[in-house]
């Protein structure tokens, strides 16, 4: 019996399912459903913040203890012809910070706003970095499985 939960775990994982998700459509109406995973990382002033704890309602974006990871397992409405996802925001960067209490918006990270002044005297900016490339969407951005994010103000 144990050689048989192997196997379909195994075969699960390989599916892809996970990561890709499965449609379900009804009256045309259609959507997928998503468990997808993303490093966090992120600091405020060269203090880097601690991911590492399990935070945020499990029915919206949230972490796990021990492993500096953004999760999301839910579903969103796709479009039914494409299976694109119509409406991302429940995916948007700004969403997971709201979820765990700490304020991120295109000006705001953490308790400082552009131009701030951190304590090394240096008048500080919010940025985004998302699999080493900036990117402007900031609190708009919708992560996306095995996405390396990284927000800071500096």
């Amino acid at each position: 019996m144990l050689g048989l939960g192997t196997y379909f775990i195994r075969v699960y994982k390989e599916s892809g399912i996970e990561e890709e998700g499965i449609v379900v459509c009804q009256d045309n109406i259609c959507e997928k459903s998503l468990h997808i995973h993303a490093t966090i990382t992120g600091s405020v002033c060269g203090k880097e913040l601690d991911f590492d704890r399990h935070e945020g309602d499990t029915n919206e974006q949230h972490t796990h203890d021990d492993d500096d990871r953004m999760h999301f397992h839910n579903r969103l409405k796709v479009d039914p012809l494409t299976e694109e996802i119509t409406d991302a925001s429940p995916l948007y960067l700004g969403n997971f910070f709201n979820n765990l209490d700490i304020p991120f918006t295109s000006q705001c990270f953490g308790d400082k706003c552009n131009g701030d002044v951190c304590p090394s005297g240096k008048r500080g900016q919010v940025h985004l970095t998302v699999n080493g490339e900036d990117n402007s969407l900031l609190d708009k951005y919708p992560w996306k499985e095995g996405d390396d994010i990284r927000v800071y103000f500096d």
